[in-house]
């Protein structure tokens, strides 16, 4: 049986990927790709309580204390305008860690602030969750926001950090990073959340 938190993960991811295709006025969702996703996991020999599963992309790397599995989505959204968006998720019983990656390409213009709010508000609606703490904040000058959360009627808490990148909007290129952290209430461990955040890299 599938976990709840596998469950909240990949609805989220989902909703992620709705949220920036609202933020850009797209009107129609990307198909998930036929042939499986990119991308490579690595797990280092150590024991079993130590281990850590590093996942790299094409200058991306995050590290999860499960095997991830990966999907991947792309298609046009709208004219001109193609999104191609990968999910990556590790969970257990007990909590999940999610990254998602969606890139935009054709866009000659994008507004951050209005991405960043539309992913936050709309996944956290969807799912039921009330923002605890939304903080707007850099990751390598990068605008970015780190939320907390608590959901009900399923008692789970949890946070994510949304990043918008648009260094390379010259070329028409815009890439959004959303990592979540999602956690029974009783065992919510803000710092094993940021650690995963802080732990991801981000391509140059």
């Amino acid at each position: 049986m599938q976990s709840p938190h596998a469950e909240t993960a990949r609805r989220t991811s989902l909703l992620l990927i709705a949220g920036a295709l609202v933020a850009c006025s797209a009107s129609a969702p990307p198909e998930p790709e036929v042939g499986g996703a990119r991308g490579r996991v690595e797990k280092p020999v150590a024991a079993p309580s130590s281990q850590i599963y590093t996942y790299r992309d094409a200058g991306l790397e995050a590290r999860f204390f499960a095997t991830p599995e990966v999907e991947k989505r792309k298609g046009m959204i709208s004219d001109g305008l193609f999104l191609e968006a990968t999910r990556v998720v590790a969970s257990d019983d007990h909590h999940a860690h999610v990254l998602t990656r969606m890139e935009l390409q054709g866009a000659d213009e994008y507004d951050c602030d209005r991405a960043i709010e539309g992913i936050v508000e709309r996944t956290l609606s969807d799912l039921g969750c009330l923002p605890i703490q939304n903080v707007g904040m850099t990751v390598s000058t990068i605008p970015a926001r780190d939320v907390t959360f608590n959901c009900e009627p399923v008692p789970m808490r949890g946070a994510m950090r949304i990043i918008c990148d648009t260094r390379g909007l010259e070329d028409g290129k815009v890439s959004a990073y959303s990592l979540l952290g999602a956690y029974d209430a009783n065992r919510w461990s803000p710092s094993e959340a940021k650690a995963f955040f802080d732990g991801v890299k981000l391509p140059r």
